[in-house]
């Protein structure tokens, strides 16, 4: 067995004091650290933030909501005018196969030139479908990245 002297016995208590307080001042620094980090990313601490009243905020959101509307707006009319165009050649094809054929001409070239027309519609109706639906979506006011993504899977 280990003899202790009187020193040796000081000396324990000593280590065991300091090593008390090291438990003590650790334990209160886990609670100072968080509350510093946290004041530290407060938002209150940008004093150049300007005051938004509540009034404003939705004056601006409905701004925004309209300016959306009128690009969804815009967005829709030019891919229906692009359909509408194609749908005149489509028609104007159709129209000269049907004449060609109805006037025993050969009409092979001119049934190609439909079909090719045909598939360049429905290539360019494919290519527009998730345009016209976000449109549809934001002018109907749903959630349009679901939408759109229905519309891309249905292809």
């Amino acid at each position: 067995m280990i003899q202790r002297t009187p020193g040796k016995k000081k000396d324990m208590a000593a280590v065991r004091k300091l090593f008390s307080c090291v438990i003590v001042v650790a334990w209160l620094a886990s609670y100072i650290v968080p509350a510093t980090a946290q004041f530290e990313i407060s938002p209150d601490h940008f004093q150049d933030r300007p005051d938004v009243s509540p009034k404003q905020t939705r004056r601006a959101a409905a701004q925004r909501q309209e300016q959306d509307l009128m690009l969804a707006q815009r967005e829709l009319n030019t891919c229906e005018n692009l359909l509408a165009d194609q749908d005149a050649a489509v028609e104007q094809a159709r129209e000269m196969a049907a004449g060609a054929g109805a006037m025993g001409d050969a009409a092979a070239p001119f049934t190609d030139g439909y079909i090719t027309e045909l598939s360049k519609r429905r290539a360019l109706a494919r290519q527009l479908a998730p345009r016209i639906a976000r449109a549809k979506a934001i002018i109907e006011g749903t959630e349009p990245a679901a939408v759109v993504a229905k519309a891309a899977g249905s292809r």
